[in-house]
């Protein structure tokens, strides 16, 4: 018997109020999204499967797919939709960063190594993920501010978690990020390899860039802290000078480059053209089939060593048994990082729904796949950070 729940409203970045809402037929659900009065489109059905079987928290088919559901309702309603439509001028419950455009032609301005890290906004309260999720492991970040935010407690500073040492290994890094209150043990080791590498002010509303890069730049030395980084920001004047940069960041590891417009202002929860990143490859968020997070042979087993996601318009209602039409909905990806990170990943499989993949276009093939598709980032149950 189908369900429908409880319909959501938020205000977009167009001034258009959007509805949001689920439903389930037993296992399977699905999400409704689009322009209230106006068209509002269905995504595929996801089957549930049953969890932690045999133990005294199993949850059958049914009962995983209504906790899914509920888990995204608390998701929806941490942000910026209400169960009342009057509401959704209140706007978002939590300080969304400025995101960037994808760069695709040159005019004078300023750039930035691209860092591939857990994105942070710092304010008085602590540290905070895109999503709005406290981030336990920025506690001696916001501690080494303290002086900062006893004179301006309004501040809001924009950065990423970050150690260029741990690039390669992003999910260790990520686990030390978004731990609860850690073991004495490991609070030091935390406090040692977690940096906050700072890029922008939000709080400094209606002010250009380049004012903006000279107080950042102040305030950071100010500080004369060696968790709190200064992301440099370089002019370019030419296409010539942005092309050298990019190739020397790019292969210097860091994911790429940004493009930052000197006169554009911050531009909170939209994706802004002030901001422009620059990359070689592409990269997208794609959900996990049941028991897509495999396992390794040899001297990996023990081990993650890929993940099988679902293609973007896949039939999620098809039997994963049948190899004909598992190859047509899914894709295999490999995995970054060291045998003990992997093997965290791998015990703590079935808490992982969304990963990203890096990837270098899409093959020219009847159904197309994402080529030499490598996971990056593992978001648990949704994204976070």
């Amino acid at each position: 018997m189908q369900k429908k729940f409880e319909q959501l409203y938020k205000l977009d970045s167009k001034g258009k109020t959007r509805v949001w809402f689920m439903e389930q037929d037993g296992a399977k659900y699905r999400t409704h999204d689009g322009i209230l009065g106006g068209t509002v489109k269905a995504s595929s059905w996801r089957t549930a499967k049953a969890t932690n079987v045999g133990r005294s928290n199993e949850r059958t088919p049914i009962a995983q797919a209504s906790f899914e559901i509920d888990a995204a309702y608390v998701k929806q309603l941490k942000g910026a939709y209400y169960d009342n439509v009057a509401d959704i001028h209140l706007g978002c419950r939590y300080t969304e960063p400025m995101l960037a455009e994808t760069y695709k032609s040159f005019e004078p301005g300023d750039a930035q190594p691209k860092l591939d890290g857990a994105r942070c906004i710092m304010k008085a309260a602590g540290g905070f993920s895109r999503e709005g999720e406290a981030l336990p492991g920025a506690a001696h970040i916001r501690a080494a501010l303290d002086a900062i935010f006893e004179k301006a407690p309004n501040l809001m500073l924009d950065g990423e978690l970050y150690n260029h040492e741990l690039r390669e290994n992003f999910n260790e890094l990520m686990s030390l990020i978004k731990k609860g209150s850690p073991p004495a043990e490991r609070a030091a080791e935390i406090e040692a390899t977690i940096q906050y590498h700072v890029y922008d002010i939000p709080s400094m509303v209606g002010v250009p860039w380049e004012a903006r890069r000279d107080k950042l730049r102040a305030l950071i030395k100010a500080i004369n802290h060696p968790s709190i980084v200064y992301v440099e920001a370089l002019p370019v004047n030419t296409p010539e000078q942005f092309d050298e940069l990019h190739v020397h960041w790019c292969g210097a590891g860091f994911e790429g480059s940004m493009f930052r417009k000197r006169d554009g202002l911050y531009e909170q929860g939209k994706r802004s053209k002030n901001l422009q990143k620059r990359k070689d490859f592409d990269d997208a968020e794609f959900d996990i089939i049941p028991g897509g997070i495999e396992e390794g042979e040899g001297n990996w087993a023990g081990a993650a060593k890929r993940v099988i996601c679902w293609l973007p318009n896949a039939d999620r209602s098809i039997d994963l048994s049948d190899d004909k039409a598992r190859k047509a909905n899914t894709f295999e990806a490999g995995l970054r990082g060291k045998y003990p990170a992997n093997a965290k990943l791998f015990a703590e499989r079935d808490q992982h729904k969304v990963v990203t993949v890096r990837f270098f276009g899409w093959t020219p093939s009847e159904i197309p796949k994402p080529r030499f598709g490598v996971a990056t980032k593992f978001h648990g149950a949704a994204r976070t950070l």
